[in-house]
């Protein structure tokens, strides 16, 4: 198999590192930026079972003992950080890790607080230290990178600087600016884009045995991640709906009205809830890019969303706010003042642009 033969819709990645495979030339570390559950983590594993695997020149066989490991998380040699919290202990990782080799979808997450810590960057350095137990080296996978806690980044700047030989860091990350600058200067960066929603819906009737309308519904509502389709169940699918009702809103509403509505959906949807909603926002947001650009919507139904034709520069600040909610709610901002703040911003740009025209 090629190295990236198990990855689906991410063409330019996989054409990018088999150039680089087939070539020799690997670099030691890669930085893989993109929307969870679009592929990143099957392509560290695609690269380290290529890297570990002794029968196939092009990338790796996926039947021999050494690909069979990688893919079960259990080679000495490949190893897995995921962000955890203080009480996550060694079990909870191996079920979790498990269930992922089991079904080969299950996200790595332990907790949306997660995060990783020195103690993990100074456990993968003494890895390094040691001789790989295979002979050929080591591969070091880092999920959600953006979680490394300050000191934990700073530790791990030292390896990307002096990285040993043989040694392949792969760090995975849905949020790419976080990452100190530092970093992002010392590894290859590899852009992962969105999934069509048409192999979501496959995915989700195949693996979770959905039915068609339910698949297509959650897989409409993902945002092109077949990470949050897998989080979703049917209650979530609402989103779509409540998202296009309040972009529609801040539209037509005046001020009070928003701010009423902002407390009523803070009370019915909780932080969760509402976080859910700006990531919903942001898609229907680029398709209305999309259509103004003469392009198929991705995602969406562009003849759901009436009353906005907000284009060009303003689609790029409407985007902006919603993605400040979500980092506001991530930092406990009360939802609805952080929501309430998001849809009053919305409407004053989509009144200027009505009193200009």
């Amino acid at each position: 198999m090629r190295v990236l033969e198990r990855v689906e819709h991410q063409t330019r990645a996989a054409n990018t590192i088999e150039r680089a495979y087939s070539s020799g030339r690997l670099p030691h570390a890669y930085i893989f930026a993109g929307p969870p559950g679009v592929g990143k983590l099957s392509s560290t594993l695609g690269i380290a079972a290529s890297w570990v695997c002794r029968d196939s020149e092009e990338g790796f066989c996926g039947v021999c003992r050494h690909c069979e490991r990688v893919f079960a998380f259990n080679h000495p040699d490949v190893r897995v950080t995921i962000p955890v919290m203080s009480k996550t202990g060694p079990q909870d990782l191996q079920d979790l890790f498990c269930r992922r080799a089991s079904d080969g979808i299950t996200p790595l997450v332990i907790a949306e607080k997660g995060f990783i810590g020195i103690a993990q960057i100074r456990e993968l350095e003494k890895r390094l230290s040691r001789k790989a137990f295979e002979g050929r080296g080591h591969v070091e996978i880092i999920l959600h990178a953006e979680k490394m806690r300050k000191e934990a980044s700073n530790a791990l700047l030292k390896t990307l600087e002096e990285p040993p030989d043989n040694t392949i860091l792969l760090l995975c990350t849905s949020a790419y600016s976080k990452l100190l600058p530092t970093i992002r200067s010392r590894a290859q960066l590899i852009r992962f884009r969105r999934l069509p929603v048409s192999f979501i819906t496959e995915v989700l009737r195949n693996k979770l045995d959905f039915n068609e309308e339910l698949s297509l519904r959650i897989a409409s509502a993902s945002d092109g991640s077949l990470g949050y389709a897998l989080l979703c169940n049917d209650e979530d699918c609402e989103e779509k709906a409540k998202a296009i009702e309040i972009l529609a809103s801040a539209n037509n509403m005046n001020e009070g009205e928003l701010l009423r509505l902002s407390s009523e959906t803070a009370r019915k949807s909780g932080a969760e809830g509402i976080l859910r909603i700006c990531r919903e926002l942001r898609a229907i947001l680029h398709d209305i890019s999309r259509r103004d650009k003469g392009q198929l919507p991705l995602y969406h139904i562009s003849g759901e969303i009436s009353g906005v034709s907000a284009t060009g520069e303003d689609i790029n600040r409407l985007g902006k706010i919603f993605l400040t909610c979500e980092r506001r709610l991530k930092r406990n901002v009360m939802p609805a003042i952080a929501l309430g703040t998001a849809l009053l911003s919305t409407k004053r740009i989509l009144t200027v642009k009505e009193s200009i025209e």
